[in-house]
C-alpha cells in the first residue's frame, strides 16, 4: 500500500483495516506514485454533490473529520495491489473524496494471493 500522508496515518489505517493481513505500507507525501498511476488532483471532485452525499452518509454512520487532514485534500486516491513481480491484482481509482474501494474486495485479493 502507498499512502499520501505521514507514517502515523499509515499506522492508523493498518490498525483499522489491515490488522489480519501481512502487507507493506509505504508513504509518499510528494504524491509521485499517484502521478505515475494517473490519479488526478481535483477541486471539482472535492466540491461535487456526490462528495457531500458521501460525507453526510459517513457522518450519519458516526464518522467525523479529524482536525488533521491526512495527505493532500485535493488528491484523488485509489488503491493498487500488485504481486511481487509488479502485476496488478487489484486497481481502484477514486472519483473523489469518500469514494473508496470495498475493503472486503481488497482483503479477498490479499487472502487469495498470500505469497504477495
Amino acid at each position: 500500500f502507498i499512502a499520501s500522508g505521514a507514517p502515523y496515518f499509515a499506522r492508523i489505517f493498518r490498525e483499522d483495516h489491515l490488522a489480519e493481513v501481512d502487507c507493506l505500507i509505504l508513504c509518499d507525501p510528494e504524491l509521485k506514485s499517484y502521478q505515475a498511476m494517473g490519479w488526478q488532483k481535483s477541486l471539482l471532485a472535492l466540491l461535487h454533490p456526490a462528495t457531500l452525499a458521501r460525507g453526510l452518509a459517513a457522518f450519519g454512520k458516526g464518522y467525523r473529520q479529524s482536525p488533521q487532514v491526512q495527505g493532500d485534500a485535493l488528491q484523488n486516491g485509489g488503491l493498487l495491489v500488485t504481486d511481487r513481480e509488479g502485476h496488478y491484482l487489484y486497481r481502484y481509482a477514486s472519483k473523489g473524496p469518500g469514494d473508496h474501494p470495498k475493503i472486503e474486495e481488497v482483503l479477498q485479493v490479499l487472502k487469495t494471493n498470500p505469497q504477495n
